[in-house]
């Protein structure tokens, strides 16, 4: 439950730095920038829609660090005229630093593996209950007891493998601040982006 926590705030932080550069743009100067703010589209619409299904494959979307790269160097070739558009120009470059940090502490969560010793013990301690078991003649119950316990067994190795990686089926983390972010900040690139 803590890495689902862990990468829904990280998400937000994500989603939070985007947004906070992508209206920075619309500030710096809106024309200018346009094309900025739609690799910035862009590069959100490739984490949601390609991305965030490679994450359970522990992958990253080399077109996603494309647009990522994208908006990096034009952010840093701005040319800020004046006080507000200096620090605007800071501010946007240390947000779009933090996405960078979210992107690559996403990868480090889905490629965190299970620690093989929790299996282990987990497969151990089965044989140490079921062993008394065999001093018996097998009878029904005995039986019985081996069968549940062997299912009750199997389904926390189950369980313990389907957390180890968030983004795997069946109980995927999903991008809900960044889907938010589409639907409302970038609304209107995007219905651009489609239509052209």
């Amino acid at each position: 439950y803590a890495k689902y926590t862990e990468i829904n705030n990280t998400t937000t932080r994500e989603a939070a730095a985007i947004g906070s550069g992508y209206h920075g743009l619309k500030k710096y100067n809106s024309q200018k920038t346009e094309e900025i703010r739609k690799t910035v589209a862009r590069y959100v619409l490739t984490v949601v829609g390609e991305e965030w299904e490679m994450l359970s494959q522990n992958k990253l979307s080399d077109n996603a660090w494309k647009h990522y790269r994208e908006v990096e160097v034009k952010l840093l070739h701005l040319e800020p005229q004046g006080f507000f558009q200096k620090d605007l120009r800071s501010q946007m470059i240390l947000d779009w630093d933090i996405v960078a940090k979210s992107r690559i502490a996403r990868f480090a969560a889905a490629a965190h593996e299970l620690p093989t010793f929790l299996i282990a013990i987990c497969i151990v301690g089965f044989f140490f209950v079921t062993a008394p078991y065999f001093a018996f003649s097998p009878k029904f119950a005995n039986l019985f007891l081996i069968m549940v316990h062997a299912a009750f067994n199997g389904l926390i190795i189950y369980f313990l493998l389907i957390i180890a990686n968030p983004f795997s089926i069946p109980a995927p983390v999903e991008p809900k601040t960044l889907e938010m972010l589409m639907n409302k900040d970038l609304a209107d690139v995007l219905v651009g982006l489609k239509g052209g």
